[in-house]
């Protein structure tokens, strides 16, 4: 409520803080009364609707009165509605956070909040530990922004700060605004607090600089509230009179702060599949051919010097092939690489001939059978250097070194194989 010295005080007395920009002229010439509904009809209270603060809901305006009505309206005054809070109480302030309303009484310093749509009382912050002020100096402006509270003194022009996300006011701080007296207060989308007093308009940025605006002819200013559209950087800006009329003002300037773009998450490329020309399984990083499927890995061949089909077991090659390389073999069977052995027709009288690859010939006797003249029966055992010599009848049988002629051990010819390899694997070792 504006009082006489204080509104002498709007017309002679402006203070401007160091870190203010001059003071502009209102940019908006024109201006749409809205308040023809509200001052034409009585409130619950009976009597006529004094505004004494404003502020926007997501369509439309809310407005507290010096004698606690509440008005709902559209932005052009139409769709009005009322509804009475206490009667003579004078409220001072009024902030909208989703569906809370929050109303401030000045001279009990005391801000409540309510359910906008069922009108029930959810919270009372109790502010007087740290607002003083005579009755008709207290509490004339209100705002709030997440979870915190400004609450504007009129006695001194200063805003307050308190935390209520613990439900329970917690100061934060207390700040001048430079201005001889306050008579409003709103946070708009583009992150100011604007104050309104001693016939200017402040925009407040988070650092405490502002623009300043003079406010164009009004009867009592006495309620400030802004709804931006930062898409336009354009506002529409109501006043609410403490005598009455309510003015909007569209287009007004405002300079949002500019959103960086979020940066793109990257799409992730999944890996390119492994190339694997010949389909074998094998990537062609780890494939020593990619242009043949039986081979993917080097192979071990052993030197076959002498030609005998065994090989050394001390000197190989690893090639990437399935076939092997002229002279190598894929055993490792062979004692001695010098010297190849090529076997003949057994002898008579249990004997064994052995043809080497100098053309050297020698007979080896291996068994004393001295009234036969059947044929021993000869095979190499297993690929390998050492023979399996089978008497004439197959009486008896015996393993032989084919270098040396040596007989390692002989028995009597066993009935079955299983036998046989048993006792072959016993005396040759494999």
């Amino acid at each position: 409520m504006c009082k006489m010295l204080l509104c002498s005080l709007l017309a002679t007395t402006v203070l401007v803080p160091s870190f203010a920009l001059a003071a502009q002229s209102w940019p908006i010439p024109t201006s749409v009364v809205i308040s023809s509904a509200l001052q034409s009809t009585l409130p619950p209270t009976g009597r006529a609707f004094e505004p004494s603060d404003i502020a926007t809901l997501s369509s439309g305006v809310v407005l507290v009165s010096d004698e606690g009505d509440v008005a709902v309206m559209n932005d052009d005054g139409t769709g009005l509605s009322e509804w009475l809070v206490a009667s003579g109480a004078d409220l001072e302030g009024v902030a909208v956070d989703g569906n809370a309303l929050y109303i401030a009484h000045e001279r009990d310093r005391d801000v409540y909040t309510y359910d906008l749509v069922t009108h029930i009382r959810l919270a009372t912050y109790d502010l007087s530990p740290w607002i003083a002020g005579n009755d008709n100096l207290g509490i004339e402006g209100l705002a709030i922004h997440g979870s915190t509270m400004y609450v504007g003194l009129q006695s001194n022009g200063s805003v307050y700060e308190f935390d209520i996300s613990s439900g329970s006011p917690v100061f934060i701080t207390s700040w001048a605004t430079g201005l001889s007296t306050l008579s409003a207060l709103s946070f708009a989308e583009d992150g100011k607090l604007y104050v309104m007093g001693a016939g200017v308009l402040r925009a407040f940025a988070a650092d405490r600089s502002y623009a300043e605006y003079l406010l164009p002819s009004q009867p009592q200013p006495e309620g400030v509230a802004l709804r931006v559209n930062c898409a336009t950087n354009t506002a529409s800006l109501f006043i609410a009179n403490d005598t009455g009329p309510v003015y909007r003002y569209d287009n007004f300037p405002v300079s949002c702060p500019v959103v960086a773009e979020p940066t793109p998450v990257p799409v992730p490329v999944p890996p390119p599949a492994p190339v694997d020309a010949d389909a074998d399984g094998v990537a062609v990083d780890y494939d020593c051919n990619d242009s043949d499927p039986a081979v993917s890995s080097l192979q071990t061949f052993y030197r076959d010097a002498d030609g005998d089909s065994l090989g050394s077991s001390v000197d190989s090659i690893a090639v990437c092939s399935v076939s092997a390389p002229s002279g190598y073999v894929t055993n490792t069977n062979d004692l001695d690489d010098t010297r190849a052995y090529f076997l003949a027709a057994g002898a008579s009288y249990g004997a064994i001939t052995v043809t080497y690859g100098n053309g050297t010939v020698v007979t080896y006797p291996v068994f004393s059978m001295p009234n036969t003249r059947k044929l021993t029966t000869v095979s190499v055992y297993k690929n390998s250097q050492y023979l399996v010599v089978i008497a004439a009848g197959g009486k008896r049988v015996a393993a032989v070194n084919a270098y040396t002629g040596q007989v390692l051990a002989w028995r009597v010819m066993p009935a079955k194989t299983s036998v046989l390899d048993a006792w072959l694997i016993s005396i040759i070792g494999f």
